[in-house]
């Protein structure tokens, strides 16, 4: 009896082990009117970058149309106008009318984190200043604006940029405006390089509000690689820039090179084309929130 227990045992082990590795197979990169998905017994209503799993059956009602993403496989289909289908590992059944390419599509980590390294607390009143940009980002911009919200109260503000860890400012500058360059006869930023910059906000000289954020430039060897894809992206998005499914796709590059300010910017393009998309909105919040967070090395 206990040789048959453990030969049952054996027997369901493999199919335990391959429910456990059944994921998310598809996501859906554009829609236009409604479309719901059915999934676990229970609809729900589709929005843009909705996972999609094996065995999910999607209904798209009548005017409407999806562009779905299959991540293993890359292909990309597009269903239109009360259309029904099946999702599967690396396609839909039946088969789409329309695929529209071949696309791999890497969905960004949501791990919240922006950069590895030591944190410096440099300490300063609890006030915070909201920023409006290079903040728990990596960057292209070897010659960057710093941007911040205007402080109640203050005249002027003090601007200090740090390498990394160094309690020495790499350039100080002190400006009565929200905003201010990098000066080209500035010492250059490096690449492969972490950076911290600061800015006091001042009243009569009294500091009565402080941010401090981070950012960091890419590895000499990868500037080249992220340049070239983002100018086709943006060669794309310039020829076609409705092309939702290609805007949706870069963001999630530019997400998961944790290029998060111009990720930013194309969700403000999309969410003025769909302002009720909950699921941009979301995703828009959580990028806002690793903003203002603090130094996130």
């Amino acid at each position: 009896m206990q040789y048959l227990m453990i030969l049952l045992l054996l027997i369901a082990l493999p199919s335990v082990a391959l429910s456990d590795t059944v994921d998310y197979s598809a996501v859906v990169m554009d829609i236009n009117g409604a479309a719901v998905v059915r999934h676990a017994g229970k609809e729900k209503h589709l929005d843009f970058g909705d996972l999609l799993y094996p065995g999910d059956v999607v209904k798209i009602a009548k005017g409407g149309s999806l562009t779905v993403n299959y991540l293993k496989s890359g292909q990309e289909e597009m269903w239109k106008d009360s259309a029904q289908f099946s999702v599967d590992e690396t396609h839909s059944v039946p088969a789409s009318p329309q695929i529209r390419g071949n696309r791999k599509v890497i969905l960004p980590r949501k791990d919240g984190t922006a950069q590895s390294g030591t944190l410096i607390l440099r300490g300063g009143p609890s006030n915070l200043i909201l920023v409006n940009g290079f903040s728990n980002t990596c960057t292209m911009e070897e010659r960057p604006i710093f941007r911040w919200d205007l402080v109640s109260m203050a005249s002027r503000y003090k601007v200090s940029l740090y390498i990394e860890t160094e309690d020495k400012p790499l350039w100080q500058e002190t400006t009565s405006k929200t905003e201010i360059h990098y000066p080209r006869s500035g010492p250059p930023l490096n690449l492969g390089s972490s950076y911290e910059w600061e800015v006091d906000a001042l009243k009569g000289g009294k500091v009565i509000a402080v941010k401090r954020s981070c950012f960091y430039l890419p590895a000499t060897a990868d500037f080249p690689v992220l340049m070239k894809q983002i100018s086709a992206f943006e060669a794309q998005l310039s020829e076609h820039p409705e092309d939702n499914a290609t805007r949706l796709s870069f963001i999630f590059f530019l997400e998961r090179n944790r290029l998060h300010d111009s990720a930013l910017e194309q969700y403000a393009i999309l969410r003025k084309q769909h302002e009720d998309s909950e699921s941009l909105k979301k995703s828009q919040y959580d990028l806002l929130k690793i903003r203002s967070s603090d130094c996130n090395y």
